[in-house]
């Protein structure tokens, strides 16, 4: 636990050395759910932490989401090298209002990334749709808007070779079909939170 903008409380989280080739982590869902339910400032290097914590699932989920693993982790990089000088998320948009906002521009696509994770999981446990109809609906509402036409048609035709909702969930519960639905409703609704904390940072006056 540390101190950030104002002098107010942060909480830090101890976490285990990261394996990325690991999946399921109990670590990625802890990370998530103890930036969703703190009141405390969300540290830099806790968000960078969660949001890499993501990139077992996208690698495993075939090429696509190989590529998407990597521009996420750049990002993540990115991010925590922009914000290495500022021990919280709204510090560094505070101290990004008058210099150049590489820190920002990071965490905005970070953020894109994680709805993009949230609405394919929603899309999977709430609507009850396969899972490459799920990524496809999610991707048409977060990241598409923002990739080039090249590469939005690249990134669609990759979706088509996801694998199942089954196997998503078998995976997930690490052969337990239930337990994969649990994770995925945990990861999903965590993911949720952590948006809606940045995007009330996001949109303060600077």
């Amino acid at each position: 636990m540390g101190r950030g903008a104002g002098g107010s409380f942060v909480v830090r989280i101890n976490r285990p050395e990261r394996r990325e080739d690991v999946w399921p982590r109990q670590s990625m869902s802890a990370a998530f759910a103890s930036l969703a339910s703190s009141a405390a400032e969300i540290e830099v290097e806790t968000y960078v932490e969660a949001t890499r914590e993501l990139l077992p699932l996208l690698k495993s989920l075939g090429v696509a989401m190989r590529v998407a693993a990597r521009e996420l982790e750049r990002n993540a990089g990115r991010l925590e090298e922009a914000g290495r000088e500022y021990s919280t998320v709204g510090g560094m948009l505070i101290g990004e209002r008058s210099t150049q906002k590489r820190g920002t521009i990071e965490l905005v696509w970070i953020q894109r990334a994680d709805r993009f994770v949230a609405a394919m999981l929603s899309g999977v446990v709430r609507d009850g749709n396969e899972l490459p109809k799920a990524a496809a609906t999610a991707y048409a509402a977060t990241l598409a808007p923002h990739h080039s036409w090249a590469v939005a048609c690249a990134f669609r035709l990759g979706l088509r070779a996801l694998p199942s909702t089954k196997d998503l969930m078998l995976q997930l519960g690490s052969g337990n079909h239930t337990e994969g639905c649990r994770r995925a409703t945990s990861l999903m609704a965590n993911i949720e939170k952590v948006c809606a904390r940045v995007d009330v940072l996001l949109a303060a006056p600077r």
